[in-house]
């Protein structure tokens, strides 16, 4: 069902630039459902769709790259 991302890989994403194969949306995006921003999301997936896919990273800041919402704890096993 997806992909586990662990902190450090997390880090080196977001240090990355956006492109045609990584976006960063602000946590709004999916907290703040309206037209226009399920239009965003949807723009985003057909386009890595047609693509060689790609990565969506929500809940960052696409300006200042900051950590938007809940703080979130890594639990290793």
């Amino acid at each position: 069902m997806g992909t586990k991302i662990y902190d450090d890989t997390l880090s080196e994403i977001v240090e990355s630039s956006e492109g045609t194969e990584l976006d960063f949306k602000s946590a709004k995006v999916i907290t703040d459902v309206d037209d226009r921003n399920r239009s965003k999301i949807a723009k985003n997936l057909v386009g890595f769709a047609n693509r060689s896919g790609g990565l969506i990273v929500f809940g960052i800041d696409d300006q200042s790259r900051e950590p938007e919402g809940k703080e979130i704890s890594v639990h290793h096993k």
